[in-house]
């Protein structure tokens, strides 16, 4: 997935009739020719597209910034957070590698329990 270079770029999943609590997320960086990687991001999760809770959120990461790496990453439960979400998003909050607000990774996976609505 590559985004436009727009900044506050985000990908957004839906998962229709199901939802999910979220305990952890991996993410492939880049394995483009000449790869941007993500640093600055947060995980957020909403019911409505309207009102967003953070899940998790780094900023100035360094550990994508390696050629089709993949890191894990835990979500610290709360009763905030531990909730199930219908939607969730990763959104870029500051310049990626070189410099750009483009989203550019290979892979998401999301970990958790996943519901039926």
């Amino acid at each position: 997935y590559d985004s436009e270079n727009v900044p506050n770029s985000y990908i957004c999943f839906d998962f229709k009739d199901h939802c999910i609590s979220l305990s952890a997320y991996s993410i492939q960086s880049s394995s483009n020719s000449t790869p941007d990687y993500l640093k600055s991001w947060i995980i957020e999760g909403s019911n409505g597209e309207n009102e967003w809770i953070e899940l998790d959120s780094h900023s100035n990461d360094s550990s994508l910034c390696s050629h089709s790496v993949i890191r894990t990453f835990q979500i610290c439960n709360d009763k905030k957070t531990k909730q199930p979400f219908k939607f969730i998003r990763i959104r870029m909050t500051g310049p990626s590698s070189r410099n750009v607000y483009s989203i550019e990774i290979a892979n998401i996976e999301f970990f958790g329990k996943y519901y039926k609505l």
